[in-house]
């Protein structure tokens, strides 16, 4: 299961929070990619260079290392 909760906290900023929580039960890794597509558009986008800080924290809310 997969829940995502998307905020705008500054629009002024042209910034959105995207929180997503999933169940990672049994699991050592987990992948998750970006859409290289937007609808209505026929070209590649870089999405990810657009991404200012990523987390990832367990269940205790540790911090995990990620690449």
């Amino acid at each position: 299961m997969i829940k995502y909760n998307i905020s705008y906290k500054n629009p002024h900023k042209h910034l959105i929070d995207f929180e997503l929580t999933t169940s990672t039960k049994n699991k050592e890794k987990l992948q998750f990619q970006l859409s290289a597509w937007r609808p209505g558009r026929y070209e590649l986008a870089d999405f990810a260079q657009n991404i200012i800080n990523w987390q990832a924290y367990n269940e205790k809310d540790e911090k995990l290392s990620f690449k």
